[in-house]
């Protein structure tokens, strides 16, 4: 009972939950303390409020003591929780015992609007006709909230003094003000929604009546100073509007003059979310239509702004003020280009004779900008050709020097420069210039609008300068426009070298913002290199900006030795500045550029740049001695267990092979760990550690024979490597009989000396070159091979496995175009028969046919040896478990008819379940583990003794041998 689960409930949460309430008032009974809470904080009250369970909250209140106004999660009272739930008879059930109905959550949302909120209509009754009934007996509710109104003050239209306010300011004859006590439908939240700003959010019209028929103020405002009129505009709900200011009619053109904090009107709400029959009705109820916000917008200007047109055009019919214009000087025309949705073209066709006959498509605004301004700014091409169509012109400059074509080549629209070209006005607009000078085909090449630039140059832009004295081209190069010069030099190539009024060219001013593609581009085209008024050359520029891209540019183009020369002696130098500003970028020159590389690149690759170097890699590998040191300690243990090993067992220990292999193993790899430590001095150390790699492989894969299904087969392999041996021991002298003949047959007369004089050959003009031969090992062809013993010998054990090579060997030297002499050539192809007949099909047939015919025994000895080798471990590993543990696991002694019948019943599931681990001892699963032990014990016993009676029958053939030996002795 005292234990919570994983969400903190307790028992008493879990039966106010579940609604039982024989447990509930037992836990009661229990002394069950009911105020505990869980992780969300609620109580079981809280919960019995939820779930409207009223038996056991009249229990709860009757029997225990709890706090019936008890906060619960983010401080709300079992009040809260009736509301939000419709739980009416519990609300009555707590009114009934005192709760508090005034009561707000941390939020400061009271009962009365969560009820609201949730469209709990019987609460929102069950709430008021407690407020009456209170007041109705003379008790006061809550003296904390107040209700000021000033009355020497009139509010007029978009007036902020009516507000509801926390406030303990009491009634007194200095303050001319009307002090009332608020109730229910006056309670304010944190947003400061009053209940009937609740009701409207609700979009139930019942709420909103109820509220209204208990004196709702439709003039309440909130924190955002938004009336309920305000959020039924913003909802488009008609039918609350026309609810609330019917019930309120005497304040009806009051409410509607009322802002919020961004100066809207409902009219304004309406218009911005294009409700055009709401618009209508608050028009008809005689809202302003004129009314401006805090930015001078009115509705028309607002609904323009926001894409609203059927508002808008509603606006127009119902009398707006068409020509009324923001606190920017922006009329509708203006905002329509702005801010372009769709429909915008409808609304201008219908309204075009009266904008154009009120002068709207022509005025500017603050900014000296014409609605045709801003719709080729933004790319409207269709309003485009219709304010020209309306007689718009594009020479129109603002305040800026700017045209219409200006704005449009700034920004790439393609469309409208094409409209504004085709205008009767377009080729004056071509030439027009701003007040820094430039026209539009500066400012297209200067954001890099290549079809724009291209336009403006077909239909006859020139290349004037502007008042800077910059050309096109040193625009195009200052923002790292390479498409926009390489179109400018192809059309004048005469710009190249063009200067500006301080001396600068283009390729000043690409090296001075670091355009590396722009300055080998004009690099390539063959631009000058000049020096500025102030006598500074580009590289100067990109120098001391540390440029470094445009610098690698420079140095790696294919004019950088005319660039050396020309600066090479002088103040100018280029390699003093890339030493003293980029060392790095110095270094890259001195590899590719300035020095000759030398002739032996392998020795120069080897040879350490810099002492750092060698300190840096020591640094590295002393890091990871620390791993040889541990390996050479966990090896050397290992000896020293093999030495001690050796020591208990003696000569014993070297019986079994393995032992020998591994220690050989761990002195091998101490031995080259050592070597290793005192500097890598042993002489045939890689040979060494070979045979060490060779070995640790082999040894690797005898342990895997203790794993149950691959040990059979490292038997058996060991058992056909000693059958192989014993047969290639035989045919050796064969192979060795062969290799000796065509040694003497196939060899060349006078080959010693003929290499002799190859060799010396080779060392006369070796100086030369290093090319001709990669060294002093001559390549040997199939019949050299056979010049010398040894390696005739190897040929032949490789041509005993298939290789050999027939075709260079004894047809190209007999019916080929050499020269060669072959001895006996009859002679050699018979012995080579001979070999093929005797060495690789006799010999391969044979190990095949033992292979085939041995299998069987094989695979049974290897089952054998393993079971055996395998009951040796089992029985070391016996004696190494603790004495009272081994009495426990393993038995002393078991009779054989128990064995017999468990072995049967292996046998017999065997042969159901897996018949191929019936017949293989190895395999087979034991289930007692001591019976197995004896069991597999007599079967090594059985196969011992068979061993020793054998070795004793050979004993006694021996002896009676050397009887007979010594009675032919005595009788001679």
């Amino acid at each position: 009972l005292e234990i919570p689960d994983e969400k903190g409930n307790y028992p008493c949460h879990l039966a106010a939950i579940s609604g039982n309430l024989e447990i509930f008032e037992y836990l009661i009974d229990l002394n069950i303390d009911m105020s505990r809470k869980n992780n969300e904080g609620l109580e079981p009250i809280h919960f019995l409020a939820m779930h409207d369970h009223l038996e056991l909250l009249n229990r709860l209140v009757e029997l225990a003591q709890v706090d019936i106004n008890a906060s619960g999660e983010c401080g709300s009272t079992p009040i809260h929780y009736c509301c939000i739930h419709d739980s009416v008879r519990c609300l009555e059930t707590l009114i009934a015992h005192g709760a508090d109905i005034y009561k707000a959550n941390n939020h400061k949302t009271y009962p009365i609007h969560a009820a609201l909120e949730n469209v709990s209509r019987k609460c929102i009754e069950v709430l008021f006709a407690e407020e009456e009934r209170k007041q109705r007996g003379n008790e006061q509710p809550t003296p904390k909230l107040l209700l000021v109104v000033n009355e020497n003050e009139k509010p007029g239209r978009g007036s902020r003094r009516w507000s509801f306010r926390r406030s303990s300011i009491s009634p007194s004859k200095e303050m001319p003000q009307m002090v009332t006590m608020v109730n229910h439908i006056n309670l304010v939240d944190c947003e400061g929604d009053t209940p009937l700003h609740t009701a409207v959010r609700s979009g139930d019209l019942e709420q909103v009546k109820l509220c209204l028929h208990h004196g709702a103020n439709i003039m309440a405002i909130q924190n955002d100073q938004e009336t309920p009129v305000h959020y039924a505009c913003s909802k488009s709900d008609l039918e609350c509007v026309k609810l609330m200011l019917e019930a309120r009619p005497n304040q009806i053109e009051l409410c509607l003059s009322m802002v919020n904090r961004s100066g809207y009107t409902p009219l304004h709400i309406a218009t911005l979310y294009d409700h055009v029959p709401l618009l209508e009705y608050l028009v008809e109820q005689g809202a302003p239509i004129d009314a401006t916000d805090s930015t001078g917008l009115t509705a028309l200007l607002l609904g323009a702004k926001k894409g609203s047109y059927r508002s808008c055009c509603r606006l127009i019919d119902l009398g707006a003020n068409v020509s009324s214009s923001d606190a920017n000087e922006r009329n509708i025309v203006h905002l329509m280009m702005l801010h372009y949705q769709s429909g915008i073209q409808g609304m201008m066709r219908i309204f075009e004779m009266s904008l154009v006959s009120q002068d709207l498509v022509f005025r500017k605004d603050s900014s000296g900008c014409t609605p045709l301004h801003y719709a080729a700014e933004h790319g409207r091409h269709c309003m485009v050709r219709c304010l020209l169509s309306l007689g718009v012109t594009i020479l129109d400059r603002n305040a800026e020097g700017d045209t219409p074509m200006h704005l449009a080549a700034q920004r790439g629209r393609n469309k409208v420069v094409q409209y504004l070209l085709e205008s009767p006005e377009g080729i004056r607009a071509l030439y027009q210039e701003d007040v820094f000078g430039q026209n539009p085909l500066h400012r297209a090449v200067t954001q890099g609008h290549v079809h724009v630039t291209e336009m403006l140059l077909e239909k006859g832009g020139i290349f004037r300068k502007c008042h800077a004295g910059n050309s096109p081209l040193h625009l195009a190069a200052r923002y790292g426009q390479l498409e926009i010069c390489q179109v400018l030099l192809k059309l004048s190539p005469a710009m190249l070298d063009q200067v500006n009024f301080e001396g600068l060219t283009a390729l000043h001013f690409a090296a001075t913002n670091d355009c590396s593609e722009v300055v080998d581009f004009l690099l390539t085209s063959g631009a000058q290199i000049v020096p500025s008024n102030d006598g500074v050359y580009f590289v100067t520029d990109a120098l001391n900006r540390r440029h470094y891209n445009t610098l690698k540019a420079i140095i790696m183009h294919q004019r950088w030795p005319e660039i050396w020369n020309q600066f090479d002696g002088t103040t100018h130098c280029v390699l003093d500045g890339l030493i003293r500003e980029i060392p790095s970028l110095y270094a890259v020159t001195y590899d590719f550029s300035v020095l000759q590389r030398e002739k032996d690149i392998d020795e120069r690759i080897k040879d350490p740049l810099h002492r750092v170097s060698e300190e840096t890699i020591a640094s590295r590998v002393h890091r990871f001695r620390i791993f040889g040191w541990v390996l050479f300690s966990v090896i050397t243990v290992h000896i020293l267990l093999k030495l001690f090993q050796l020591k208990q067992q003696r000569l014993e220990y070297f019986h079994d092979w393995s032992n020998t292999l591994e220690l050989l193993l761990l002195g091998l790899a101490n031995a080259l760990f050592v070597d290793a430590a005192l500097g890598g001095k042993m002489p045939n150390r890689k040979i060494v550690g070979a045979f060490l790699m060779l070995l640790s492989w082999f040894n690797f894969m005898m342990q895997i024979s203790r794993v149950k299904y691959l040990g059979i087969f490292i038997v058996m392999f060991l058992q056909v490597f000693t059958t192989v041996i014993q047969c290639l021991l035989v045919f050796s002298i064969v192979v060795i009989g062969f290799g000796f003949v065509f040694h003497v047959l196939l060899r060349e007369p006078d080959y010693r000396l003929r290499r002799q004089l190859l060799s010396n050959l080779y060392d006369n003009i070796s100086h030369h070159t290093k090319t001709w031969i990669p060294s002093r090992e001559f390549q040997l062809s199939e019949r050299e091979q056979f010049d010398y013993l040894g390696i005739s010998i190897f040929k032949t054990i490789m041509m005993m496995f298939g290789e050999y090579e027939h075709s260079r060997t004894l047809i190209y030297p007999l019916f080929g175009s050499t020269e060669e002499a072959t001895i006996g050539a009859a002679l050699v192809f018979i012995f080579y028969i001979a070999f093929l007949l005797l060495v690789p099909i006799i010999l391969m047939n044979l190990l095949i046919g033992l292979a085939v015919g041995d299998i069987d025994e094989v695979r049974k000895t290897a089952c054998q040896k393993l079971t055996i080798q395998q009951i040796y471990w089992l029985a070391d590993l016996e004696l190494k478990f603790p004495r009272k543990l081994r009495h426990k696991i393993f038995k002393s002694s078991v009779s054989w008819v128990e064995c017999q019948m468990k072995h049967n019943s292996r046998v017999h599931h065997s042969h159901k379940c897996e018949p191929q681990l019936a017949e293989n001892p190895v395999e087979k699963r034991f289930v007692d583990s001591s019976a197995f032990v004896l069991l597999t014990r007599a079967f090594v016993l059985e196969i011992e003794m068979a061993m020793i009676i054998t070795r004793c029958f050979d004993i006694c053939r021996s002896v009676t041998r050397q009887q007979r030996k010594l009675q032919q002795k005595h009788t001679v």
